[in-house]
């Protein structure tokens, strides 16, 4: 069974998304393959399940609130989706992004 999470989402970020009108069918998130250049989109519903997904790991290895996590990934929207599930567990995101060449290889 995986742990409850009780989203720590910053305030800012919060009032942010209620800034904006959030509503969970709206485009939450645009990526551009560098590679094939296909572009993929997903709702704020399917960014937040994703987030949530991704949050049930480290929380279930007793990772949380003020802990760090870092992550070394390219610019991709799945940055967006590891960060964000750091945030939404109150630990820290630190984000080691590299570059496209690197990336690239």
């Amino acid at each position: 069974m995986q742990p409850a999470i009780v989203p720590t989402l910053p305030p800012g970020l919060a009032s942010a998304l209620r800034a904006a009108g959030f509503r969970p069918d709206r485009v939450g998130i645009v990526g551009t393959s560098s590679l094939t250049r296909e572009c993929t989109a997903l709702s704020y519903a399917e960014l937040g399940r994703q987030v949530d997904c991704i949050a049930h790991n480290p929380a279930r290895r007793g990772i949380g609130r003020n802990d760090v996590v870092s992550d070394q990934s390219p610019n991709w929207r799945e940055f967006v989706s590891l960060h964000l599930a750091a945030l939404w567990i109150g630990a820290l995101g630190d984000p080691v992004v590299i570059s496209r060449a690197l990336a690239l290889g």
